[in-house]
């Protein structure tokens, strides 16, 4: 639950990011700090629970769990696996430079998203510019095709042609933590600090880094910027160094060039 409480505050402001599952019509909720609980499983039994979906959940369901609901546990994952296994997907897109959005409903089978695939779409866009907010919007239009495709086969009983996950092209990412792994290393070249930069945006808390603030330093938080080639200003020893400030906007001296950044995309605690 704390894990979940905290992913919920960091879409604080971000009403797109994911549809108010509270507000359903007829919905009871339950909040559980373990699935894999005894008492969850009579909690389940007792409410007539048939199937079981997993949306960005923190859980890993054990064996007991899943042989209680055999093959009624089902995740749905933003890449068409067995690419992208894990967590991180739109940070890492984001630094690979890989502009699309997709995802695969999968049996949930005790590994982590390693289950027979039941329905997946095909890569759709996304603009070169997009923070990871605008990969879970995009992909929450994925998530909504996919859940309605698999709702119809349930009620016209449709056979869905199950298909095994590769292992020759499979991939794994474990999860990011934007405090821990999103410190900004200024001696990178420019252009790749702007896509580590985005990496880590909304509705993440933004890539961190220490300024000075008078004679104090302070962390701060970075949620966009924009680089530009120069090789005006180009030895190590500059690389980090705020060269420019007016009320909107700051200019950074990167490795090739110049790092801008407006003041509305730094959070600092003060």
């Amino acid at each position: 639950k704390k894990y979940h409480l905290s992913d919920l505050r960091s879409f604080n402001g971000n009403k797109n990011a994911y549809q108010n599952i509270f507000k359903l019509k007829n919905a009871k909720i339950l909040q559980l700090d373990n699935i894999n609980k005894a008492s969850t499983l009579r909690l389940l039994k007792k409410n007539k629970i048939e199937y079981i979906f997993s949306f960005s959940s923190r859980f890993i369901f054990k064996k007991n769990f899943l042989k209680i609901y055999k093959n009624r546990v089902f995740n749905i994952h933003p890449s068409i696996l067995p690419e992208e296994r894990g967590a991180g997907t739109f940070t890492n897109r984001i630094l690979n430079k890989k502009f699309f959005v997709a995802a695969t409903i999968h049996y949930i089978d005790g590994g982590i998203d390693t289950g027979n695939i039941l329905f997946q779409t095909k890569k759709q866009k996304v603009k070169k510019n997009s923070l990871p907010l605008d990969y879970i919007i995009k992909t929450n239009k994925c998530y909504k095709y996919l859940i309605d495709k698999f709702l119809l086969h349930i009620k016209k009983k449709k056979k869905i042609s199950i298909k095994k996950q590769s292992s020759s092209s499979k991939t794994y990412f474990a999860r990011y933590n934007a405090n821990l792994n999103g410190t900004i290393d200024w001696t990178t070249k420019g252009n790749y600090i702007e896509d580590f930069i985005r990496g880590f945006s909304k509705p993440y808390n933004g890539a961190n880094t220490k300024v000075f603030i008078g004679k104090k330093i302070e962390k701060v938080n970075i949620l966009n910027a924009k680089f530009k080639k120069n090789n005006l200003l180009n030895h190590p020893y500059m690389y980090g160094k705020i060269f420019y400030q007016d009320e909107k906007k700051i200019k950074i001296i990167v490795n090739g060039g110049f790092l801008f950044v407006k003041l509305s995309d730094l959070r600092l605690k003060k």
